[in-house]
């Protein structure tokens, strides 16, 4: 990244801008969109040292630079790739390179820093990218006049085409990709052919990723990058760019960020080791509700030269690890969501500490706020502090909880409700607040609602093989275990992301994974130590829509392992914010769209929504019995019952057969999503079941309507 005077040339020269050459085409980010989230490094020759010393001599800090622990910081961490400052401001190369040497004699480094980095990452999976600039800064006025920024752009620029082409050569597949700042800086959007560029920079690895730093924090709607850039460079001081989709970044490139956890300038220029400008949940919930999108975050470092990242830094990126990649994935909305709606005072407020950096508030004693999810985890996040004051949160119609805001300190980012264990569908939540406090402030806020659903292991689908087994520590005391070679399990849901928890112990052995019956991994479940609900795999970045999961027992171990088991204790799932229903629709109500001929009839329990189901026998119905609901938006869902006496059923949309759905399956679950229609023209739409034959394996044809959403 550039000093904040270049930045403000670079802003100003941009009207004298031609726009650069498109290429043809771009490589595949599907590992870059799995990894989630990495780490951006700006180590650099003007780094200070952690006791607030001036830099050492850059080739003394290389020669000093202790790969080992700089790999296991970034485990800690949770990167799965690090995106590392090859030169900044300053030119100078951790590493010999005699095209350096030919430009600007004395300013390589005899250790090869990044050939014992790249094969350190490699060995922990976590990949390796470089940040390049692409001019020359007042900083270092040899480098100018060597490199004849000044003088010869022309020049200057083929130096630039000769340099990253050296590196990707020497580096090869160890390089997974690049981020070129400053190549439209000034004048140089007139000299770089892009495709040019791009073609040196994949020189040694054809499927390296390649980005140019076209717009700056200024410009994230440019089309620029478009069949030059693989990903979006996404440089950004504020966390407020979420995507909208995988492909809208600049260009219809895969969607990234790249914003500074810690220190505002990028690089270390202080006297005290930085510190993380947001608190813990505002990078989680930002973190998250990037994943969930389909999008890649980069969070900076400032490292310092000696320690590289600070302690209190590591600290957050630690904690962003065990929420994001160890206690399994969750939908993020923010407080402006269209599936909250506010009743009665509520009012909106921005500022930089919160999510998304808006907050609703209200003061008004009666004011209500609700939104409903399908899940079985929710929490509320929002500011506490001296003003603050009381609110009273209601689940499925029920009090669960009064809660007091007040604090003697402000938390902008706080956790003000949380509840979890909820049976797995439809639930209502809402937040009342009180006249009463414990000070003279009576502000509540809300600011995100984040909700994850997980999946018992005794809702999911087993083949034979499988048994019950009573683990202590276990999520509800028990696991579903095999030891049978091809033994299966199966599970239907609707998301982006799926994690699988289960036990890992000295006794386990390997499963693969299927998602969609696409082979994804073999997992090995052995472990020195016995973990009881350790995420054993977490499979990220999927198009938000119906997904089948499948596990499969594969009967042989790790040779550490004394047995081949396979446990399944619970899989949690999350959709996207784009994904959270604007319109639910309960079996019991009446005139908003649902409709049911027929000998249709109600059962009442506890474990359907709102208390009730409707069901059909077609084996005491006549045909032409049907449920229809009609509804204004593009997708709709309908939950009921699926299990082993349940028949199946024919889908038409607009009066045209879309499906036959089975639902089928040797397990019951109530508030089971049966089917979902995406994809609609906006507009009004009418969806029609009707029950028809079954599955031979069931004992009957039972077809339920629980509830319907619509957005």
């Amino acid at each position: 990244m550039m000093k904040h005077k270049l930045a403000l040339l670079f802003l100003l020269g941009m009207s004298s801008f031609t726009n650069p050459v498109v290429a043809g085409s771009v490589v595949s980010t599907d590992w870059f969109k799995n990894a989630g989230y990495g780490v951006g490094v700006h180590w650099t020759s003007q780094s200070m040292q952690s006791n607030g010393g001036a830099p050492l001599s850059y080739c003394t800090a290389v020669n000093n630079f202790n790969v080992n622990n700089f790999v296991n910081q970034l485990q800690a961490a949770g990167a799965a790739y690090v995106l590392f400052t090859i030169s900044h401001a300053q030119w100078y190369f951790a590493f010999p390179n005699a095209t350096l040497d030919s430009i600007i004699p004395g300013r390589t480094c005899g250790r090869d820093l990044y050939a014992e980095l790249g094969a350190a990452l490699a060995a922990k999976n976590i990949k390796m990218m470089f940040y390049f600039p692409s001019n020359g800064d007042a900083s270092d006025p040899n480098w100018i006049a060597a490199s004849q920024w000044n003088t010869n752009r022309a020049a200057f620029v083929q130096n630039m085409y000769n340099l990253v082409q050296s590196i990707g050569n020497k580096y090869g597949t160890m390089l997974a990709g690049w981020w070129v700042d400053n190549n439209y800086y000034q004048d140089l959007g007139t000299y770089y052919d892009h495709r040019v560029y791009a073609k040196m920079l994949r020189a040694g690895n054809p499927d390296r990723l390649v980005t140019f730093n076209f717009g700056g924090t200024q410009n994230w709607g440019s089309t620029l990058g478009k069949g030059n850039s693989d990903y979006q460079a996404g440089e950004a001081q504020a966390l407020y760019h979420l995507p909208t989709s995988r492909y809208s970044g600049e260009g219809a490139t895969q969607w990234h960020t790249w914003s500074p956890l810690d220190a505002p300038s990028w690089v270390d220029l202080s006297v005290t080791p930085p510190v993380p400008r947001y608190s813990d949940n505002k990078v989680i919930l930002y973190t998250k509700a990037v994943m969930n999108e389909q999008g890649v975050m980069t969070w900076n470092i400032a490292a310092v030269q000696d320690t590289l990242i600070s302690a209190a830094s590591l600290a957050q990126l630690s904690n962003i690890n065990n929420a994001v990649r160890k206690s399994g994935v969750s939908t993020v909305i923010d407080d402006t969501h269209p599936a909250i709606s506010y009743s009665g005072g509520w009012l909106p407020w921005s500022y930089e500490y919160a999510h998304l950096q808006t907050t609703t508030y209200s003061t008004t004693s009666g004011s209500t706020a609700t939104f409903s999810f399908v899940g079985t985890d929710v929490n509320i996040y929002g500011p506490t502090g001296t003003d603050h004051g009381r609110a009273d949160v209601y689940v499925d119609g029920l009090l669960d909880k009064t809660i007091d805001l007040n604090a003697t300190t402000r938390n902008n980012v706080a956790m003000i409700y949380s509840k979890t264990g909820l049976s797995l569908g439809l639930h209502n939540v809402k937040i009342v607040a009180r006249s009463d406090s414990s000070n003279s402030g009576h502000y509540v806020e809300i600011d995100a609602i984040s909700f994850a659903s997980k999946a018992d292991d005794t809702l999911l689908n087993y083949s034979s093989g499988w048994f019950n087994s009573i683990i202590p520590g276990a999520y509800k005391g028990a696991v579903s275990r095999t030891v049978t070679p091809g033994a299966t399990v199966t599970y239907s849901f609707t998301g982006t992301a799926i994690d699988w928890f289960g036990m890992t112990a000295p006794d386990h052995g390997f499963a693969d994974v299927y998602i969609d019956n696409v082979f994804k991994a073999t997992v090995d479940t052995y472990s020195p130590t016995t973990n009881t609900q350790a995420l054993i795999y977490e499979l990220t970045g999927l198009a938000d829509g119906p997904h089948n999961l499948t596990i499969k027992a594969r009967g042989d171990k790790n040779p550490a392992s004394s047995n081949s088991y396979i446990d399944i204790d619970f899989l949690q799932y999350a959709s996207s914010s784009s994904a959270v229903p604007t319109s639910t629709v309960d079996d019991a109500t009446v005139g908003k769209g649902l409709v049911f001929n027929g000998p249709w009839l109600t059962s009442n329990s506890s474990t359907y929504s709102g208390g009730s189901t409707h069901y059909l026998n077609l084996s005491t119905a006549s045909t032409g019995s049907y449920a229809q609901y009609t509804f204004n938006g593009t997708e709709c869902l309908f939950y009921g019952v699926t299990g082993p006496d349940h028949g199946m059923m024919s889908v038409y949309v607009d009066g045209t057969f879309n499906s036959t759905v089975d639902l089928y399956r040797v397990t019951r679950q109530n508030q089971a999503r049966m089917f979902s229609i995406n994809g609609l023209t906006p507009g009004t739409h009418t969806v029609t079941i009707y029950p028809g034959a079954k599955n031979a394996l069931s004992t009957n044809y039972l077809v339920d309507v629980d509830f319907v959403q619509s957005r």
